[in-house]
């Protein structure tokens, strides 16, 4: 999954230059978070690996539109009874939960960018590609899908001399799909704290 979300920042920040048009401005960004609802009874540790890259494309003072993909992956051992559809296991287990969100955004800035500050509101919505893994001893669960996905964001924009620092806070969550490990479809839920920096092209 490293190798796919590698190749596909280095080709989004290639081409950069090619979207990004007069009115717009892009960035990548640091990406921690921490589950939430029923994702933190699968893992409840923080996430400290993660990365955002985004475009937006100011249509007015105070509107803009976007795209923005990255990576999330969390992890955690752990000694929890795992109840299946047929029974229960149990012993050390190490979980995981990687995460690739593909999203376009509606973008309100509470100020233009030729402001000191420039708050921002943003709706995303898109798809998320999610891969759970379970590893109990030699026996190793795998399963993979995609989700709409849903995520609301509040966020800054503040200027450093000809760029801009970005802070953000991002509730992400994918709706119910796939066949996971247990049975049946899941839904996932986390929050993101982006720290990073954007380059403005106007």
């Amino acid at each position: 999954m490293k190798k796919i979300v590698s190749t596909l920042a280095a080709a989004l920040l290639l081409s950069l230059p090619i979207y990004a048009q007069p009115g717009g401005i892009g960035g990548i960004a640091y990406s921690t978070g921490q589950t939430a609802w029923d994702t933190r009874d699968f893992i409840q540790d923080y996430s400290w690996r993660g990365v955002a890259v985004e475009y937006k494309h100011i249509t007015s003072q105070v509107f803009s539109y976007g795209f923005q993909f990255g990576w999330n992956n969390f992890g955690q051992r752990v000694d929890d009874v795992v109840v299946l559809e047929n029974g229960a296991i149990s012993g050390t287990q190490i979980r995981k939960l990687g995460v690739i969100p593909i999203l376009v955004s509606l973008n309100y800035h509470a100020a233009s960018l030729y402001s000191e500050i420039s708050p921002y509101l943003t709706l995303n919505v898109g798809t998320y590609y999610v891969r759970e893994q379970y590893q109990l001893g030699i026996f190793v669960s795998d399963r993979r899908a995609w989700h709409l996905a849903l995520a609301p964001e509040i966020g800054v924009y503040i200027p450093v001399n000809d760029a801009y620092l970005q802070l953000a806070v991002k509730l992400n969550h994918a709706f119910a799909a796939g066949d996971y490990f247990g049975g049946g479809s899941k839904e996932f839920s986390f929050l993101t704290i982006n720290i990073g920096v954007a380059f403005p092209t106007f």
